[in-house]
């Protein structure tokens, strides 16, 4: 990220905490956003650990940019001068709208399915974006960001201010997001639709495996079956009959291509020990609150010939 840019979120994440980690201060402003008649009342306070939290916080801030300016100026603040420089103001509401762009790619990556072509794919189209709003930027159309469009027409700024900053932002992003994926996992085109392959030599597979794969997608009935579940289910129930090349897709599909698990794992937790809860201990209850597997209710109650009248 630019220097210009980690200065805006730097002095951004101050004027959050100001506000939020001081009980007068956040009453107060809640005060003043109720008789401005804000949409919203309240600043989201920033935090370092939820991966969403940075995107929120620069949005709400920017929604209520007037109100935090007006709020600064009463106490006094040496912060209420960049809320009043429009180029600091345009940067970041481009921050507030780029960081909305990945909190959604962040998003479409989760999910109990997603595997390293699914993020592949994802992280591809972000790229080819990123291009995209580069050369849209270049061109002085900044429609893709509502956020710096909203201020740049209020304000009346130009936008040859900050675009070099935006530019090289949007290039840095582009590269970055190119090392996520090396060349190893994306050679193996195969195990996500093995029937588009012709019958030709291939690296990394064994003659054994190689003839394991045509026997596999001359296989009509597999299929429909891979067009009926996800890939790696699909390989896991041929695992019987080809169990080499089986092996060697899971091996691929294995990796976790995002923290969606341990996230799954967080708020578990955060559920199960709440206020109401009298034991401290969760070795016994988090491990049935992940599992996949679905009791049958039905079937526990029916086995009972004569449940206990607790029950």
């Amino acid at each position: 990220m630019p220097q210009e840019l980690c200065a805006v979120l730097d002095e951004a994440v101050k004027i959050v905490n100001l506000i939020k980690t001081r009980a007068l201060n956040a009453r107060l402003f809640s005060i003043l956003c109720n008789e401005m008649g804000a949409h919203f009342q309240q600043l989201l306070l920033h935090s370092e650990v939820r991966w969403l939290s940075r995107g929120k916080v620069l949005t709400r801030l920017c929604d209520l940019r007037e109100e935090v300016l007006l709020f600064l100026t009463e106490i006094n603040s040496p912060l209420a001068k960049h809320l009043a420089d429009m180029n600091w103001l345009a940067m970041l509401a481009y921050l507030s709208d780029i960081f909305d762009r990945i909190n959604s790619l962040n998003t479409s990556l989760q999910g109990k399915e997603c595997h390293v072509f699914s993020a592949h794919d994802q992280v591809s189209g972000f790229r080819k974006k990123l291009d995209l709003w580069c050369a849209r930027v270049e061109r002085g159309s900044v429609e893709m960001f509502p956020t710096l469009e909203d201020v740049a027409e209020k304000t009346g700024l130009p936008l040859n201010s900050v675009q070099p900053v935006i530019i090289a932002h949007l290039n840095g992003l582009r590269d970055q997001f190119g090392e996520y994926f090396g060349e190893d996992a994306m050679g193996s085109q195969w195990v996500r639709n093995p029937f588009s392959f012709p019958a030709t030599p291939r690296d990394g597979l064994s003659l054994q495996e190689e003839e394991a794969l045509v026997e596999l997608s001359s296989n009509m009935d597999l299929k429909q079956r891979l067009g009926e579940m996800p890939i790696a289910r699909f390989w896991l129930s041929v695992e019987s009959e080809f169990p080499q090349i089986s092996t060697k897709a899971i091996k691929v599909l294995i990796p976790f291509t995002s923290t969606y698990l341990c996230e799954c794992g967080f708020s578990a937790l955060t559920l199960i020990k709440n206020k109401y809860r009298s034991r401290l201990q969760v070795e016994d209850d988090l491990p049935l609150f992940l599992s996949a597997v679905q009791p049958r209710i039905q079937h526990l109650c029916a086995s009972k010939a004569r449940p206990h009248c607790s029950h």
